[in-house]
Order: structure tokens, then sequence, then C-alpha cells
């Protein structure tokens, strides 16, 4: 059974270590206060838990990926939805992760394929059905 709530992230409402994973896909990159986001994940963990996330590391590559290419020319995110300057380095993130309490933790970067890129391109210009896309990412 799945239940969805409509919270904040800073204010999670549920108890203190209530889940053995919490998983925060594509937010990092937009918040404004990921140390509190972060806390708030591990105050709902249970011992042990598991936190999953991915997140957009702030580089060149992800300017032009995210912003120039996903935004701009491809549009198959809306415009204005990231700012490059709240894309976290893996530094920076380890830090955060540590200050709120994560210990013994491990983490892998992916990059998109040039294949991927254009098939997202393909698909988005209507040239090219979700189903044949066969692009992927490789694991740093």
């Amino acid at each position: 059974e799945v239940l969805f709530r409509k919270a904040s992230v800073y204010e999670l409402p549920f108890d203190r270590e209530s889940f053995d994973v919490v998983i925060m896909s594509d937010v990092l990159e937009h918040l404004l206060d990921v140390r509190g986001a972060l806390r708030e994940a591990f105050r709902v963990l249970r011992p042990g838990g598991l936190l999953l996330f991915d997140t957009i590391t702030r580089s060149p590559a992800s300017y032009f990926v995210a912003i120039l290419g996903a935004e701009c020319l491809v549009r198959i995110i809306q415009r204005g939805s990231h700012d490059w300057r709240l894309f976290l380095l893996p530094s920076e993130l380890e830090a955060a992760l540590r200050e709120v309490g994560f210990r013994d933790f491990a983490y892998d970067g992916f990059q998109p394929s040039v294949r991927a890129l254009a098939e997202l391109t393909a698909f988005s210009a209507g040239l090219m059905p979700a189903g044949a896309m066969q692009g992927g990412w490789h694991i740093e």
C-alpha cells in the first residue's frame, strides 16, 4: 500500500525513524537549503536506513546538458526549471550528508551518453517514439 502526502521537504509530517528508505529523486538540485532537507531525511530514516537520491553536479557539462540542452534546445524540461547555482559539487554533497549525520555512505556519478541526448532530441521533435529509445548512461 502506498500513501502519498503533500509536505515540505524541510518539515516532513512523520515521526523520527519512520522509514527504512527515503527517495529524493530530482529534488536536491532545486533546493535552497539542501542541509535542511537532508536533515529531515536523516530524521525520518530508521538506523541503517537507506537514502536514495540523484542530483546534478555543478559543472560546465551540466549547464550545457540540463539547462541549454534539456530546457532551451530540446525543451523536454520547462525553461527555468533549473538554477545552475543550486547544482551540487560532490564535495558539497558529501559535507552536507556528514553534517546532518549520515556516515559510511557511497555514491556513483553517471553521465548521459551522446546517443541518449540525440534520442531525447529526436523524441522531443516527434521523430522517435519513446519505445524506440535505447540510449543510456554510464557510471563514472
